[in-house]
């Protein structure tokens, strides 16, 4: 029909000026889809169904939202989604005055915080604002809101607010004018957006960096005010170099004052542009210089040619602002207060991250030019290009601009994973099986898994089947060749090397191996000074980089070269027979490997052929002293061969050569060698220890004890983690996930004093490991002992009034021995049994520096009782409280954790302090394991149960009483209806709050939290909810047989018949739940230290970050012990430990975002890496396989970390001294304390000449001197108890 006469019927039906499309829209919309019947009003529905009282709007429907309204919505889309992104899409608003009132809102947020100051920058950084009826009017408030201080917002989306351009004013939705058929007779009006935003545009304070405007009716006209707000006025530019296009540099922009200097995006789809638009665009993207993106899509009048030269423009900007961002990265940090020629030492790892920036290979060749050397950034470090369009030739491109002499010499990481040209496309056949035949060496989830076994598996099992993961696609060639040219730089700069911290899981390939041994060949062949890298290095390790026999053949022979090369480890590589054979022909040539002592091939497939060929090359080797073949697929035949080549090297030794011969041999993970012929491998070997030993003098001595810390530094260390961990915590517990009655509570949770105590260890970690934080590449297990002290006051609103939280101790790692290896160990003798940690999983290494803390701790009181005992004007033991006549001339007061008793019977832990065991993850075995007992499942509460909102003032009639006893755990068999109901509500009345509902059992008040009558009836009541599951018996760590690992009890941890084949049993190392359960009992100090603290030192709670179970950690930490007949032996009671959940994570850069005090140095690309750092992990599998084989340990007042190989139990690189987390340096540890507090009758009341304690002569005599441990010990083991005890299923007797 004519216009008119549509004009005409939507006049009589009162619609306006729409066309026939929008009515018809509107009658489907009405009437529903097409063969249904029409929709029914609300009355009607509820005529026809009582049950229904309200009807559903449409999907995408929104009322109009009032100025009154917007800060109540603003508030609870920020409790929904947190503060950062501010989203009220589809939500019309009213008028001018509501934009308003939501850009007051979003700055209100800046309160939020620490601070409530209202000059608090907001945290907003997206605001949505699509479809909202945004006007001219509401355009320029938000112009003023994005030039306001406070302003933080980096994105503004405006789409579908047609009245910001031309428009139909008189058509409801006032829709675009271009988008809808009209007449000269409609009123078509510009709304004047573009003007005011560009006000808002023009400012160099503007801090948009995205800004879009699609579907606003936007034309030539608008988007010419927008581009002339972007050019810099011309008496500027004078001011300036040069301007040209080519010359124009953004790094010069800060001199022009440049209008909107962060802005790059600019989105203009659906809109009314023309060729003018766009040369204006091009003008203004070519003078501005940041500007990189600007999208027209849909924009009919726009022609290629406009498009293409436009195009043109942004691509020299994309160039342009890629080379100063590398340049940016290269930069040394302005630090204030430091000199100028120091602040390029603050930052030693340049980094930057171009991640997800659909790169392609011209800016690969951009990004080549600028790492050559003299370039702009030809001192980057780490340079991560992940997830990009790069080609192969791009990735080649990269490799030439870093090969060689002339090339970039400090690039040492570098990512290209996600590219197009860095994977195989699967057409290689050839290829794709020999990496099918790898994976079942390097799979996670296979049965010889080499890295699997001795460490913390994250591997996810059911009843069913094994959970299986995406496999990595295979490199390529070219990406290969990349990884390897950066590994040659990390290789130059590493200097002695280690193998821990080498060139493993880069996805070197045989590419990647040939260009290393190339590298090596030319410098060792053609140096001739002795001070070059290739004579320097002592370790290399390429462990996990898919190397195969042509890659292997390569190292072997480049490695061969260098005269100082101790270590090589090379295991989960698919080297085969071919890989083995060659590295045997390179040792056994003459005057090849000269010096390596340690060669790992573990989990390479090298199978009997490969076993004969190194037993042959090894015979009579003058170095080699430790050899690792485990996981190979050996049988008889190999193993003998070694055995014969170790009886060889043996005979052939003589006096004046010295001891010669392998001392420790991994041959675990081999199930076709007889077990016969591992006993005399390893007992062969454990000869040739003692041989060498006795040679040496008693084989070698003990690490130096770490170096004791100043108090100053002690102090200042504490108030940095100390306000960085408060300031996390409350961020942390106020963006948390609430429970939906959390606003019904009126005293603070025992969540906030978990999270506090969380951000205590985590802070503690980042400050005291800050290289292996970094580092650190996947989920880093971390462990910490916090003391808390309730009479110390800080100017922090936490719960509990005046207290005091520090961390003592500290652990990091995942790595455990094998049970053959330590059984191996073991029967070299007890002395060479302690001289190995065997397990070191981060909760064992916490509780090792909590009694190396505690041990320092009493000397320095025993010392100090000495000093006061000869001022006769004040003998005795030190005042708790300083003099206060010379307060000002003494030292701050030093914390501690115990006190002496001061009646002879050693120390004690004081009363005020409590000790709190962190755990990132949850610790292994019952912890942390899964629960397949169908009946147990159905008795155990699944998480929080939803109760209805609810307003106590308002008087709902919600009885809160009714739904706690809900939440309570079900009730046991043996117990009547009427006793639990009682003990319910005495429960409710006496120790939780009725307006405070819990999430968990342990989940109550913060007074009630770690009372220890009020923890013991919670938990007590709880010892029930899985006490029938196959989970109470202990565990031991390590791999289930092969086709049982789907039933596996928890992961890497196997269940045991009984808890007594584990504790202290060479070889069986029990499950870290069940440690903390046996420290509960008898007491964290052990054995040895308990002759000077007789009271079990305990934990007061466990706070988990992962993998949290309430029920479970409750289960397998402290409930197990039930039931233990504490009285007949005169013992005191185990105590039980709250559980606690944490949402504060060490990945998280909450700690960044919130203003780190001691992270306020770092820039955005260094940030940027911590959260990308597993970009580098060559196989995404392992990216959830925790940390290295590093292991760290550290206590208050130790200057810096000490590390081990947690893989081998020895100091990291093999070898040399003696661990500090070793029993036998706790021993020596102790004995140092025995000899302090000798002959003090008032700190230990024996006879020093008569008690064994004192003349111990190792641990095991020690042990057996602790007559009340050893009784508590036999009474958890052996004592009488009821056999439908916990205890009695934990130890096996039910």
């Amino acid at each position: 029909s004519p216009p008119q006469t549509r004009r005409a019927a939507g006049t009589v039906a009162g619609r306006g000026s729409r066309p026939a499309s929008v009515c018809a829209r509107e009658r489907r919309l009405r009437s529903g889809p097409p063969g249904t019947t029409k929709r029914m009003s609300n009355a009607q529905t509820m005529a026809t169904d009582p049950s229904r009282t309200r009807v559903k709007k449409r999907k995408g429907h929104a009322s109009v939202l009032h100025a009154a309204d917007v800060r109540r919505v603003v508030n609870e889309r920020v409790a929904a989604n947190g503060p950062e992104r501010v989203s009220l899409r589809g939500r019309a608003l009213a008028d001018a005055d509501a934009v308003e009132a939501v850009c007051d809102a979003v700055l209100a947020l800046g309160g939020v915080g620490q601070n409530s100051d209202d000059d608090a920058a907001s945290p907003t950084v997206t605001l949505n604002l699509a479809s909202g009826n945004v006007c001219g009017a509401g355009a320029a408030r938000l112009a003023a809101f994005l030039l306001d201080p406070r302003c933080r917002v980096r994105e503004l989306n405006l789409v579908d607010n047609p009245r910001l351009g031309v428009h139909l004013a008189d058509i409801k939705d006032c829709p675009p004018a271009h988008a809808v058929e009209h007449t000269d007779e409609d009123k078509v009006l510009d709304g004047g957006g573009c003007e005011a935003l560009a006000f808002a545009l023009r400012s160099p304070k503007c801090s948009l960096t995205q800004l879009n405007l699609g579907g606003c009716g936007l034309t030539c006209v608008g988007v010419k005010e927008l581009a002339k707000a972007l050019i810099v006025d011309d008496h500027r530019v004078t001011d300036g170099g040069d301007t040209s296009e080519k010359g124009f540099r953004l790094k010069e922009k800060s001199e022009y004052n440049t209008p909107s200097p962060f802005l790059t995006v600019i989105h203009l789809r659906s809109n009314d542009v023309g060729y003018a638009g766009v040369f204006d665009l091009k003008r203004a993207a070519l003078i501005h210089g940041g500007v990189r993106e600007v999208t027209l899509g849909n924009n009919v009048k726009v022609t290629r040619d406009a498009l293409n030269e436009l195009e043109e423009v942004l691509r020299k900007n994309r160039r342009n602002a890629l080379v100063h961002e590398l340049n940016d990265a290269c930069l040394p940090l302005s630090v204030p207060g430091e000199p100028e020629e120091l602040n390029d030492q603050t930052r030693k790892t340049r980094f930057c991250s171009l991640r997800r920036r659909r790169l392609r290979d011209e800016d690969a060749a951009t990004i080549a030019a600028a790492l050559r050397p003299g370039s702009v950034a030809d001192t980057l470090t780490q340079l991560d290009l992940s997830d990009n369009e790069l080609s192969a030739f791009g990735i080649e491109t990269l490799t030439h601009a870093i090969r060689g002499v002339a090339g970039n010499a400090n690039l040492a990481f570098v990512s290209v994973a996600g590219n197009p040209g860095a994977h195989f496309d699967g057409g290689d056949a050839v290829r794709l099986e020999t990496i099918r035949d790898a994976s079942r060496l390097t799979d996670p989830n296979a049965t010889h898994a080499r890295f699997v076994e001795g460490s913390r598996s994250d591997v996810n099992v059911t009843t069913q089947n094994v959970t299986t993961r995406a496999k990595t696609a295979p490199y390529s060639s070219a990406a290969r060749a990349l990884h390897g040219v950066v590994a040659v730089n990390f290789l130059t700069q590493c200097g002695r090397g280690e193998a821990l911290k080498s060139v493993a899981d880069r996805g070197l390939g045989d590419e990647g191996a040939i260009e290393i041994a190339a590298t090596i060949t030319q410098t060792a062949t053609y140096a001739r000074d002795v001070r070059s890298w290739a004579f320097v290095l002592e370790s290399i390790g390429t462990q996990h980089n898919d190397i195969g026999a042509r890659g292997v053949l390569a190292l072997a022979n480049a490695f061969a070269l260098l005269p100082n090369l101790k270590e090589w480890a090379c295991y989960a590589n698919p080297l085969g027979v071919a890989g083995a054979s060659a590295i045997a022909r390179a040792i056994k040539t003459p005057g090849r490997f000269r010096s390596l002592s340690i060669l790992d091939v573990g989990g390479c497939g090298v199978q009997d052929a490969g076993c004969v060929a190194i037993a042959e090359a090894i015979v009579g080797h003058n170095s080699l002293r430790e050899l690792h073949l485990d996981h190979n697929e050996i049988g008889e035949t190999g193993s003998l061969a070694l055995l014969g080549s170790m009886r060889s090297t043996a005979e052939s030794s003589s006096s004046s050569d010295g001891v010669r011969g392998v001392q420790r041999v991994w041959l675990h993970g081999n199930p076709l060698v007889p077990d016969a012929v591992v006993a005399r491998v390893h007992a062969l070997a454990a000869r040739t220890s003692a041989l060498a030993d006795a040679r040496n003098g008693g084989g070698p001595g003990f690490e130096p004890a770490p170096e004791v810390e100043p108090l100053s530094a002690t102090f200042a260390a504490d108030d940095s983690c100390r306000a960085d961990a408060e300031r996390l915590a409350l961020r942390v517990y106020r963006t948390r996930s609430k429970h939906p009655t959390d606003a019904n509570r009126r005293v603070d949770s025992s969540s906030l004093f978990a999270d506090r105590v969380a951000a205590h260890a985590t802070a503690t970690y980042r400050f005291r490991c800050p290289e292996h934080f970094a580092a650190t590449r996947g989920a880093a297990v971390v462990a910490a002992v916090v003391a808390h002290e309730t009479s110390r006051g800080f100017d922090f609103e936490t719960p509990g009034g005046e207290d005091f939280l520090t961390t003592v101790a500290l652990g990091v790692g995942t790595k455990f021995m094998p049970g053959p290896v330590a059984a191996a160990a073991a029967a070299g003798g007890d002395d060479a049994w302690e001289k190995v940690v065997h397990d070191s999983h981060a909760e064992v290494l916490a509780r090792r520096a909590l009694v190396r803390f505690l041990n320092r701790e009493m000397r320095e009181l025993a010392t100090a009782e000495r000093a006061h005992a000869s001022n006769r004007s004040n003998p005795g033991w030190p005042t708790a409280a300083p003099d206060t006549k010379s307060a000002d001339l003494q030292e701050p007061e030093k914390f501690r954790v115990l006190e002496c008793t001061r009646d002879g019977r050693g120390f004690k832990v004081r009363a005020n302090v409590s000790l709190h065991l962190y755990v990132s993850t949850a610790p292994c075995g019952a912890a942390s394991a899964a629960e397949t007992n169908a009946n147990a499942t159905a008795n155990k509460t699944s998480g929080p149960v939803l109760a209805p909102n609810f307003d106590p003032s308002a008087g709902s009639g919600f009885d809160p009483g009714a739904f706690l006893a809900s939440t309570l755990p079900p009730a046991p068999r043996w117990a009547s209806s009427q006793s639990l109901e009682s003990e319910r509500r005495k429960e409710v009345s006496t120790t939780r709050p009725l307006d405070v509902v819990e999430y968990d059992l342990d989940d109550v008040a913060y007074a009630d939290a770690f009372r220890g009558l009020s923890v013991h009836r919670r938990h007590t009541k709880g010892v029930y909810v899985a006490r029938t599951s196959s989970k109470t018996r202990a565990m031991r760590k390590g791999a289930m047989p092969p086709g049982l690992e789907p039933y596996a009890p928890a992961p890497g941890c196997v269940t045991l018949k009984s808890l007594r084949d584990a504790i202290g049993v060479p070889g069986a190392t029990l499950a870290c739940s069940d440690k903390i359960a046996k420290w509960q009992v008898l007491g964290a100090q052990g054995a040895c230290v308990s002759v000077l603290v007789p009271t079990p030192v305990t934990f007061a709670s466990i706070v988990v970050g992962r993998k949290f179970d309430g029920d479970a950690i409750r289960l397998g930490t402290c409930c197990r012990s039930h039931g233990f007949p504490h009285e007949v032996f005169w013992l005191p009671e185990p105590k039980h430990c709250a559980a606690l959940r944490t949402a504060v994570k060490i990945e998280s850069d909450a700690l960044d975002e919130g203003g780190s005090t001691r992270d306020a140095k770092k820039s955005h690309n260094e940030k940027d890496a911590l959260r990308h750092r597993a970009s580098f992990i060559a196989d995404a599998r392992r990216a959830d396989a925790g940390d290295s084989d590093e292991s760290l340990t550290w206590c208050r007042y130790e200057a810096s970390v000490t590390r081990h190989d947690g893989r081998t139990g020895t100091i990291v690189g093999g070898g040399g001294a003696i661990p500090v987390v070793s029993r036998a340096w706790a021993f020596r540890d102790v004995s140092e304390t025995l000899n302090v507090v000798r002959g003090k009758r008032d700190v230990l009341d024996v006879d020093e000449n008569k008690h064994p304690m004192f003349r111990a002569q190792n641990s095991s005599e020690l042990k057996a001197a602790a007559k009340p441990y050893a009784a508590a010990r036999h009474a958890l083991l052996k004592g009488n108890v009821s056999p439908t005890s916990a205890l009695a299923a934990w130890r096996g007797d039910a």
